[in-house]
C-alpha cells in the first residue's frame, strides 16, 4: 500500500467519526509550496504523505471541515447508542427550559413541533 492510499480517522467531541484519504493533506501542502515558494510538487507531496506530524499540522493550521468533508466516509461509532429506556432512570434531567434557552430557531422549531403532536395525541386519548 503506497502511503497516499491511507486515510486519517477524525473522531468529533460527540464521537462520530469520519475518514478521509491523507492524499487531501497533502496535495493542497504540496500544491501551497509549488505557488508561492517555486517548490517541487511531488517532492513536497510525498514528505507530506509519509511524516504525520507534517499531515497533522498543516491540517490543522490551514484547513478546516469543509475541505475535506466532499471526501470524508462517516465510520460507525466505537460506542453504541445508549439504550434510552435504560438511560431514563439514570440520567440526568434538567430544570424546566423555554425552546429559546435550548437551542436556535430551527431547534425551537422541532421543540414546539413535538409540543403540538403531543398535545394532538392527548386529544386522542
Amino acid at each position: 500500500m503506497k502511503a497516499s492510499d491511507k486515510f486519517i480517522i477524525f473522531t468529533t467531541e460527540a464521537g462520530r467519526r469520519f475518514a478521509f484519504p491523507c492524499h487531501v493533506i497533502a496535495h493542497r501542502r504540496a500544491l501551497y509550496y509549488e505557488r508561492d515558494d517555486d517548490a517541487n510538487y511531488q517532492e513536497e507531496y510525498d514528505h507530506t504523505v509519509n511524516d504525520n506530524s507534517v499531515l497533522y499540522e498543516w491540517a490543522v493550521s490551514n484547513m478546516d471541515w469543509d475541505d475535506v468533508a466532499p471526501y470524508a466516509v462517516e465510520l460507525p461509532r466505537l460506542v453504541p447508542e445508549e439504550n434510552l429506556t435504560q438511560q431514563w432512570y439514570s440520567g440526568e434531567f434538567s430544570d424546566p427550559n423555554p425552546p429559546q434557552a435550548i437551542g436556535d430557531s430551527e431547534l425551537c422549531e422541532k421543540l414546539y413541533y413535538a409540543l403540538q403532536e403531543c398535545e394532538k395525541k392527548e386529544k386522542l386519548d
